[in-house]
């Protein structure tokens, strides 16, 4: 959202509060409230999770790839800790 914006707004009420909200709030506040940056630290995973495991699971049935999902999440998991103990 832009410094300069106004909270007048055509037929959008929703998006005249979020000005409002904005404007009253700041950029950091209404950034830390409503969690605007954080879709980075899942995308970053979800890319260490591919170049560590590749991009495709070996399994055909659903249920077996979600343990293998959830196998390589736990893996990747003891490999942070181990990293930053």
């Amino acid at each position: 959202m832009r410094r300069n914006s106004v909270p007048r707004s055509r037929g959008c009420y929703v998006r005249k509060r979020t000005v409002e909200e904005f404007l009253s709030l700041g950029r950091a506040g209404w950034s830390r409230a409503h969690g605007y940056g954080m879709r980075w630290a899942a995308e970053g995973l979800f890319s260490a999770l591919k170049r560590i495991f590749g991009e495709h699971v070996m399994v055909r049935k659903f249920a077996n790839a979600a343990k293998e999902l959830l196998l390589k999440a736990a893996i990747c998991n003891s490999f942070l800790m181990a990293m930053y103990r």
